[in-house]
């Protein structure tokens, strides 16, 4: 092969893996711009949750705003935040049934990590709220039962809470924790 083919040859080479390494950043920082934009997913990256996020005018965080800071805090790889949809088939609670809510679940379906965050207005729905978190629980433990026994630790070691209108539910390595974010997000409203 001569010379002149060869670095013919090298610049293809170099040329081609510099468009597959652009494409891959692309792709990268349109994924994260639209997860962040929607603040569907989290990296495990150690982010500060943020205690005067406020519906503004309000003083007062509202659902979203609870779960994603707990989220941030506790993270233990990619979760994605369920909608309206997926709330009916997971709790099996209509829009609703609530003010508000945010649940993010682990990306992995070996992982049993969820935050759920619901507002409610009325006792009623906070009942309602409490019983679909009850048989959610029961639906974890039992999936979990067979499958990985260190993540159904988490889910016997779930946590709920409540406070101003507000119920968590929390399966992590630290409930604890969860319900101290949650606690000091909501303090003063």
């Amino acid at each position: 092969m001569s010379l002149k083919r060869r670095k013919i040859k090298k610049i293809i080479l170099f040329s081609a893996m510099c468009v597959c390494v652009a494409g891959g950043l692309f792709a990268a920082y349109r994924a994260w711009f639209e997860n962040d934009r929607k603040g569907a997913a989290f990296a495990s990256d150690g982010c500060e949750t943020v205690l005067d996020e406020t519906v503004p005018g309000s003083g007062v965080p509202d659902a979203h705003q609870l779960a994603s800071g707990i989220a941030k805090q506790l993270v233990s790889g990619e979760t994605v935040e369920i909608d309206s949809e997926q709330l009916e088939s997971i709790f099996g609670l209509q829009q609703e049934d609530c003010l508000s809510f945010s649940v993010y679940l682990a990306r992995k379906d070996t992982s049993a990590f969820e935050i759920a965050v619901f507002e409610f207005a009325s006792e009623e729905q906070k009942q309602s709220i409490l019983k679909a978190i009850q048989q959610r629980k029961a639906q974890k433990l039992a999936g979990f039962r067979e499958l990985n026994e260190a993540e159904y630790s988490l889910v016997q070691q779930a946590l709920i809470a409540e406070k101003n209108g507000f119920v968590l539910f929390a399966v992590c390595g630290a409930p604890q924790k969860a319900q101290d974010i949650f606690f000091e997000m909501l303090k003063g409203s």
